[in-house]
This record gives structure tokens, C-alpha cells and sequence, in this order.
């Protein structure tokens, strides 16, 4: 079985077909990615499983454009490829990755750092701070992009001889939010930039949430700078906790909105733990 017959077959179902759709999931662990493709060819696909994006394409466009989706991409990453992030587990994870950039993952030295798209000063403080010491010390940077914290995370860990990871809910021709795309065009250079979602897929708030769990299962620990109550950026700390991972929640001030979400964390889920330092974290994360 050649390799890149396999990453044609991994790519037409990521273009066709969001992550983690279980039926299919369930199919290319049984039958492999290409008899899956041979298998679904021959049937009428349901439309409320395909990508939003192509749900107004006749059937008989669908797996020709997969087809010519495959043959067109250079740079995606798929399971059977030595270089394939350990850790993912099985239900949850992409069928393919595409990517951009020189660096390759390793989830055992990679910290994801997630937090308020409306940071307040305190938090973007924080982000930068503890980005710029946990890369120093060559644990490299991941998170998914956003303003705010994200943002700061990224700007920060730059600056340092470890360049960080960039993981976003679009497909990397459509990067979100547009106005970074210098900054994702630099971690490109140095670091990664890495998507769960073809080119031309949109930002949707399902894709956000699925990005917030791939950041916590490609990482050794998620560390939460600022959410609201009903932040979806909460995916992210409560995934972590899910696996097992670190979950690490930097308090803010009690009369701040922003740190709400991070606080009732706190006292709901025993999973996770309080961190103030590059310090705390790095003793939560190897012990």
C-alpha cells in the first residue's frame, strides 16, 4: 500500500467531511482511508455530514473536486507518517493535518496557552510573560491564533530561540483573523502553522471548539489566561483535563469578568490547578 495513496485517500474525506465525525471515524479504522473512499464513492453522500462549504454541490462534483483537492496539496501531515503527533486519541482525532512551516510537533514539550479574545492588559501581561519563559526554557508555544491572549502568546514565545505553533479553525488560505496574517505568515517561517481543515474552509463556531480540543490533546498542558463564564476558549481546559493532560488556570482579579470562567473551573473541577509562574507550570507539567 503506497504512503501517498493513503494521504490521497485521508484527504478527500477531510475535504468532504468535518473531524471527528464518528460514523467515519468508525469506517477508516475498520476498512482503512482508501476502501472508505471506494466504499462511499458508490453511495449517495448525506448532505448534513458534508462540510458546510460544499453542501450546494451536485453529488457528481463532490468526489471529483476531492480528487483534484488531493492531487493539489504538498504539505499535509497524516497518521502513517513518521512525523505524526503521538497522543491524539483515536475518536477525536483529524483525519489529516495540513501544514505550513519547518517545525514538527512534539506534544511532550509543546504548552498551549488559550485565553480571552478580548484580553484585558493584566492578561496579555500574563500571556506574554509566561510564553516568553516557558519557550526560553525550549517548550514550545501552541495555541490557535485569536487576538488577545493568543496573540501575545505567540508575539512573545517569536522573540525566543524556540518558535511557536499556530493552530487554526480555518484552512491556512484563510487565516483567522485575517488582520494576523503577518504574524502567521512569520510563524510559518520559523515554527508551524497547522489546520484540521482544507483550504477554504471557514471559521465556524464548531470548528473554534474543535480547535480548542485538538490544542489540548497535541500539547503535555493547557494553561487558561482569562475567560468569560461561556467562553468557548473553556473547550480547551476542560479537554485537558478529559486526557489526562495538565490543566492549568492563571487566577485574575475577582472583579474581573474576563477571569470568571477560569475561576469557576477552579472551584468546580478538581482537575485542575492554579498557576501563577513559568515555574508552577513546569512543575505541573513533569510531574
Amino acid at each position: 500500500m503506497a504512503l501517498e495513496d493513503v494521504r490521497a485517500a485521508r484527504i478527500q474525506l477531510a475535504w468532504l467531511f468535518e473531524p471527528a465525525n464518528p460514523d467515519l471515524t468508525d469506517l477508516v479504522t475498520v476498512l482503512g482511508p482508501q476502501q472508505t473512499v471506494t466504499l462511499l464513492a458508490e453511495q449517495p453522500l448525506p448532505r448534513t455530514a458534508l462540510r458546510p462549504e460544499l453542501r450546494s454541490c451536485t453529488p457528481d462534483r463532490l468526489w471529483v473536486a476531492a480528487q483534484r483537492a488531493a492531487a493539489r496539496t504538498s504539505q499535509v501531515l497524516i497518521p502513517e507518517d513518521p512525523g505524526w503527533p503521538t497522543g491524539l486519541p483515536a475518536a477525536d482525532a483529524p483525519l489529516c493535518l495540513w501544514t505550513r512551516g519547518p517545525a514538527i510537533p512534539d506534544p511532550a514539550t509543546s504548552v498551549a496557552i488559550v485565553g480571552s479574545r478580548a484580553a484585558t492588559d493584566y492578561g496579555r501581561h500574563a500571556a506574554t510573560d509566561l510564553a516568553q519563559q516557558l519557550a526560553s526554557q525550549q517548550h514550545t508555544i501552541v495555541a490557535d491564533g485569536g487576538f488577545g491572549i493568543a496573540t501575545a502568546a505567540l508575539r512573545s514565545a517569536l522573540l525566543t530561540s524556540c518558535p511557536p505553533i499556530a493552530i487554526l479553525p480555518t484552512g491556512l488560505d484563510r487565516p483567522h483573523p485575517a488582520v494576523n496574517h503577518d504574524l502567521f505568515s512569520t510563524i510559518a517561517d520559523t515554527g508551524l502553522l497547522l489546520s484540521p481543515f482544507p483550504p477554504g474552509a471557514q471559521a465556524t463556531r464548531s470548528r473554534i471548539l474543535y480547535t480548542q480540543r485538538l490544542l489540548a490533546a497535541l500539547t503535555a498542558g493547557t494553561v487558561l489566561i482569562e475567560a468569560a463564564l461561556r467562553s468557548p476558549i473553556l473547550e480547551a481546559i476542560r479537554h485537558a483535563a478529559h486526557l489526562g493532560r495538565a490543566a492549568l488556570i492563571v487566577p485574575g482579579p475577582i472583579t474581573s469578568a474576563h477571569s470568571a470562567g477560569g475561576h469557576d473551573l477552579l472551584r468546580r473541577d478538581q482537575r485542575t490547578r492554579p498557576v501563577s509562574s513559568a515555574t508552577d507550570i513546569l512543575t505541573d507539567l513533569h510531574t
